[in-house]
């Protein structure tokens, strides 16, 4: 969701967001760096232009604040986002972000 989005949410329904606020806020200081993996980078080049514009627009926002990504489970540090029917599943070692392969949900699924 974008930050406009999230505003014109808070003021319609008087709700805040206090998660995202707590942790930008906490973490503004950190400059993260992206580090794609050679698979990554594979399959970024087989996608459509389409689908790469949204991967650019999730991968500013992981820039941003990796932290605030859903965690995967049994793996620490790691996170993923999802965009249309891809995960891009990333680690965050101190202020860096290891990109690593991206799947697509309907082979997670099965």
């Amino acid at each position: 969701m974008s930050r406009r989005n999230l505003r014109e949410l808070s003021q319609a329904t008087g709700l805040r967001d206090f998660r995202e606020s707590e942790n930008r806020s906490r973490n503004s200081a950190i400059r993260y760096t992206l580090r794609p993996t050679s698979d990554f980078l594979k399959e970024l080049e087989k996608l459509d232009k389409s689908i790469k514009d949204l991967v650019a627009k999730k991968l500013e926002r992981i820039k941003e604040n990796p932290l605030l990504s859903k965690p995967l489970k049994h793996e620490p540090n790691c996170y993923s986002e999802r965009i249309v029917n891809y995960r891009i599943v990333f680690e965050v070692k101190g202020s860096e972000v290891i990109l690593y392969q991206q799947l697509c949900c309907c082979a997670i699924d099965q």
